[in-house]
């Protein structure tokens, strides 16, 4: 039995159409997906992302995909679910790390962020740092540094969103209009990550909540 673990987020410190394309800078808090990696027969295929990220991992590696079919997922999260809160991304992510584990091999964030992307748009949540991170793609990837540390108030609304739907909406003209904004905001990230300074990450989250 192995087991990996990969935070969820309270949403994004900044998003939006940044340096000439879609991108964005998910904020991990303490909440986690625990993906639990054992070897069982007749596994039930209850969590069909999470397999289908297992079997990839496999691939990534040169191992066939029915060399995975031995093992079972499950997985525990204190996230919830449809809320912008990363939970999938969370999942898919430890089920990489969960699966390299066991393959014996080491998985770098990057490699876990592409491996993400393919499956479907992904938060920055999977890197060590701060990241200005290509959701949609995986091509672009500028990590940032650490945020001081603070406690976070989260008012979660009664609403739910399917990500995926989401990205199917063509948002660029409403993106392309705050885009010098955005570009303003990632400065006050930058500076605010390297003051150590909560007022300056502050202006660039609503910044990016009024362009939203």
């Amino acid at each position: 039995m192995i087991k990996a673990k990969c935070p969820g987020s309270c949403g994004e410190l900044l998003q939006g159409l940044i340096l000439g394309g879609e991108k964005l800078i998910s904020y991990p808090i303490n909440r986690y997906s625990v993906v639990t990696l054992m070897e069982k027969e007749n596994r039930t295929f209850n969590y069909p992302k999470a397999y289908e990220m297992l079997e990839r991992v496999f691939s990534y590696y040169g191992y066939g995909k029915k060399e995975s079919y031995n093992l079972s997922l499950n997985i525990s999260s204190k996230i919830p679910k449809a809320k912008g809160m990363a939970s999938s991304t969370s999942d898919l992510a430890a089920t990489a790390l969960v699966s390299a584990k066991y393959l014996g091999r080491k998985i770098s964030d990057y490699e876990i962020a592409k491996l993400c992307t393919d499956i479907e748009p992904t938060d920055s949540i999977v890197f060590s740092n701060i990241t200005l991170f290509d959701h949609v793609n995986g091509n672009f990837i500028k990590k940032l540094g650490k945020l001081p540390d603070c406690k976070v108030l989260l008012l979660e609304g009664k609403n739910q969103i399917n990500t995926l739907d989401f990205h199917k909406i063509n948002r660029y003209k409403k993106l392309k209009k705050h885009e010098s904004k955005l570009n303003e905001a990632l400065m006050h990230i930058k500076k605010g990550i390297k003051n150590k300074d909560l007022n300056e990450i502050g202006k660039a989250s609503i910044i990016s909540a009024l362009s939203n």
